[in-house]
């Protein structure tokens, strides 16, 4: 009789592999060993060596926001006075904390908004202004 060397397990001396893991045998040697020769004592083999099923996984919910996650007025007033700060802001922070980025991007959006009607109203106010004083007669008498 041989004994695998991997495993541990006994096999018959025609086995060119262990039946149990698939290690070659070990060569013939002019003399038959025994288990108290092996590297491997068949005590220490595990008890159960069939493939073992993998654990039982419950699928999870998809993971909720960060607890702090939530609109900040401080960062809304701040991304509303500076937009760019609040584009830099929303950046940084839509893979963190998304609905807080959410609220800074809108707060900047609305002011970059009224800042653009704002100028179109005064760049507006001061051509009439021009074409007014330009087509008003100013006559001094002396």
């Amino acid at each position: 009789m041989k004994w695998c060397t991997n495993c541990g397990t006994e096999m018959a001396d025609s086995d060119r592999f262990c039946a149990n893991c698939g290690t070659p045998a070990p060569q013939q040697e002019t003399q038959q060993q025994t288990p108290a020769q092996n590297t491997v004592i068949p005590e220490q083999q595990p008890v159960s060596t069939a493939p073992q099923q993998p654990a039982y996984v419950e699928s999870q919910a998809p993971a909720a926001a960060p607890s702090n996650d939530v609109p900040n007025g401080g960062l809304n007033f701040l991304a509303f006075v500076l937009p760019l700060v609040g584009l830099i802001l929303f950046l940084s922070m839509k893979g963190s904390t998304p609905v807080k980025a959410k609220s800074i991007g809108k707060w900047a959006l609305i002011s970059f908004i009224i800042s653009a009607v704002l100028c179109v109203l005064l760049i507006g106010l001061i051509i009439l202004l021009a074409v007014v004083a330009m087509s008003s007669e100013y006559y001094y008498y002396y």
